[in-house]
């Protein structure tokens, strides 16, 4: 993976921790519904083909986080897993 690609996703994962603090949820508690949650406040703040393609980022990078935690037995499955990337504009 590029240095820039592992930089961006830490940042997701930061983000994604931050959120959850705000929200009183642990990020190891996460589930689908709450990832879905995330994304659409995610999409909110960022309109258009640009948005759309940062909240697939940030969500692939949460799929390859909870990927590793699920591999390390940190979370009992992976959430990501279940929520679809936003579709991009034509």
């Amino acid at each position: 993976m590029a240095e820039r690609t592992r930089r961006a996703y830490g940042i997701d994962a930061s983000q994604l921790a931050l959120w959850c603090s705000a929200s009183d949820l642990d990020p190891a508690d996460v589930t689908p519904r709450v990832l879905r949650r995330y994304a659409q406040v995610l999409s909110e703040r960022r309109a258009g083909r640009a948005g759309a393609n940062t909240v697939a980022r940030k969500l692939a990078a949460l799929r390859q986080l909870y990927r590793v935690l699920h591999e390390h037995g940190d979370v009992p499955a992976n959430p990501a897993d279940l929520v679809p990337a936003p579709k991009r504009p034509a």
